[in-house]
């Protein structure tokens, strides 16, 4: 019975926190299959990478700052401070796009994206997305090698 209620509840849920944790779940399973698809270790998925990411997609999507890699290297020192080193530091962006598949897809179609969802040295990785005022998505994929 408990099990039970606990699926109703979160079936229920219907908050921006439940599409949150859907998409950033589903984009995992994309980014870790196609990674294990070619012989790659997965990525271990952080939380606060993904909050990492998920900041300069908001800045992105309330125009705090233009479309693109503002801030980089500051995103790269926070991701190197939490994980307690790293070595390498790369960045996907992207907005347009209205689920995890469409972003996944469109990054694979593009080589540069793509040498970073590929690239076997990474080991860590982060997502954000913002749905825009206007609903436009912004998303944002930080890549590390601890």
């Amino acid at each position: 019975m408990r099990k039970l209620l606990v699926l109703i509840f979160l079936l229920s849920l219907t908050d921006a926190n439940a599409v949150l944790i859907t998409y950033t779940e589903s984009f995992t399973r994309l980014v870790n299959n196609h990674r294990i698809s070619k012989g790659l270790r997965p990525l271990s998925f952080e939380t606060t990478l993904n909050s990492i990411a998920r900041t300069h997609s908001y800045n992105m999507a309330y125009k705090k700052v233009s479309f693109g890699h503002a801030g980089f290297s500051a995103r790269c020192d926070a991701g190197f401070d939490y994980l307690g080193s790293g070595s390498r530091c790369a960045e996907n962006v992207a907005y347009g796009q209205s689920t995890p598949r469409t972003v996944f897809d469109a990054w694979l179609r593009s080589s540069g994206h793509r040498a970073n969802i590929e690239n076997p040295s990474y080991t860590h990785t982060g997502l954000g997305y913002k749905k825009s005022a206007t609903g436009v998505f912004y998303w944002t994929q930080l890549f590390f090698k601890k």
